[in-house]
């Protein structure tokens, strides 16, 4: 015997829902408005706007990295790039500010304000050069390496130009200090080649040297090695205590043998052969047939 529900029973149930969704509805949509508003808010406020924003493109946030707590509030803080930051003086170059000096910013943690900008040397002063080094093309953390109790900042400038030697695109690196911003240590490149672009990659080392302060990275990601083989690349590895060079870092060979320029690889050369050689065979082949049909003829036409 089957039980059947009274009469308007599935009604009234579905009544009720109804009216119970009705009640609730709007408060769930007024309460998933508000969550969204809050994930908004805290999103916008996590956003991290260039400080001087160009009407040209000036890459912040190309470089970024967690120096540790610069202004001593328990937070770490950061350091950001913009290598593409023009220069701070109009000069009478056609160009007005140099262009793509960069600059880099150390950053509040807790609030994302500004601690401290942090600028090329070589472009504090009017300078007629009508380009820049791309400083703040990398940055790293590196410690509290003048022990005054506040981390420290590396930045790389890989487009430098050797002023004095003429030479463009040497690339260079700075030591800054945390706490004023001041240059500690200048990283030179001991080749000082055009176009080795030292200052690419930066980061921190342990303790290389064993003096118990940890020693800076520098990659070079152009520099050609002694045999002459071009843009092989090179890291170099520098003092935290002084600033020093204390070695480089060379790329291993490849295959496990170093090349060496003018030298060939031993899989190029049976392959130059084929190469070499097939073109011939289809010559000496098609003079083959050639000298086959003109022969031929030969005989035919003294037949007749």
């Amino acid at each position: 015997m089957k039980l059947q529900p009274k009469k308007g029973t599935g009604n009234i149930i579905k009544s009720s829902s109804d009216r119970l969704m009705a009640h609730l509805g709007v408060p769930l949509v007024i309460a998933a408005l508000m969550c969204s508003a809050l994930f908004a808010t805290a999103v916008q406020a996590a956003t991290l706007l260039d400080p001087r924003p160009e009407s040209s493109t000036t890459y912040f946030g190309f470089s970024i990295a967690v120096v540790g707590d610069v202004d001593g509030d328990g937070v770490p803080d950061l350091a950001v790039g913009a290598p593409f930051q023009d220069g701070d003086f109009a000069v009478n170059n056609g160009f007005g500010p140099p262009q793509d000096v960069g600059k880099v910013w150390l950053i509040s943690g807790a609030t994302l304000g500004v601690i401290t900008q942090l600028n090329d040397p070589y472009f504090q002063t009017p300078n007629p050069t009508k380009f820049g080094g791309f400083f703040g093309f990398s940055v790293a953390g590196v410690g509290d390496l003048n022990h005054d109790g506040v981390p420290d900042v590396l930045v790389g400038v890989p487009h430098h130009t050797n002023f004095a030697a003429d030479r463009v695109n040497c690339g260079e690196a700075f030591v800054f200090s945390g706490r004023d911003g001041s240059i500690i240590f200048t990283l030179n490149d001991p080749d000082e080649a055009e176009g080795n672009r030292m200052g690419y990659a930066v980061a921190s080392l342990g303790d290389v040297n064993g003096d118990g302060i940890p020693d800076l990275l520098v990659g070079v990601p152009k520099k050609d090695t002694p045999a002459g083989l071009p843009d092989v690349g090179s890291a170099y590895i520098f003092s935290g205590a002084d600033g020093s060079f204390i070695r480089s870092l060379d790329p291993p060979a490849q295959g496990g043998r170093r090349q060496t320029a003018g030298s060939a690889q031993p899989w190029l050369m049976p392959g130059m052969l084929t190469v070499m050689a097939y073109p011939i065979f289809l010559l000496a082949r098609r003079g083959k047939v050639g000298l086959t049909f003109l022969t031929a003829r030969l005989a035919r036409l003294s037949a007749q």
